[in-house]
């Protein structure tokens, strides 16, 4: 029987954006400019395996939706722990995967 463990890590991303720290803030800070980030056209909204989506931008608050593309769900489900505004925003997240199909290569 093979031996099988989960690693858990911490890692962060830092970005440089030519804005002001307001303005990329503000762009975090609001699920509609969120919402279309990413979108190709193609994406469906789907409820989260997480439980109800919500926007819930304050510390303890949650971030959570779900998404399905190309016979994937996608579930998002974050939780605010540091909001400074217009400066920083600290908030781990899960990302989960379910594949629902197979594609033929």
């Amino acid at each position: 029987m093979t031996n099988r463990s989960v690693i858990h890590d911490t890692f962060v991303i830092e970005r440089t954006y030519a804005a002001s720290p307001s303005t990329v803030f503000a762009a975090f800070a609001s699920e509609k400019a969120m919402s279309v980030w990413g979108d190709t056209g193609d994406i469906a909204q789907a409820p989260p395996a997480t439980g109800p989506a919500e926007f819930d931008l304050r510390v303890g608050g949650h971030e959570r939706f779900g998404v399905n593309h190309e016979g994937v769900s996608n579930t998002y489900d974050a939780l605010y722990y540091d909001i400074v505004p217009d400066q920083r925003l600290v908030y781990p997240g899960t990302q989960k995967a379910i594949l629902h199909k197979w594609h033929k290569r």
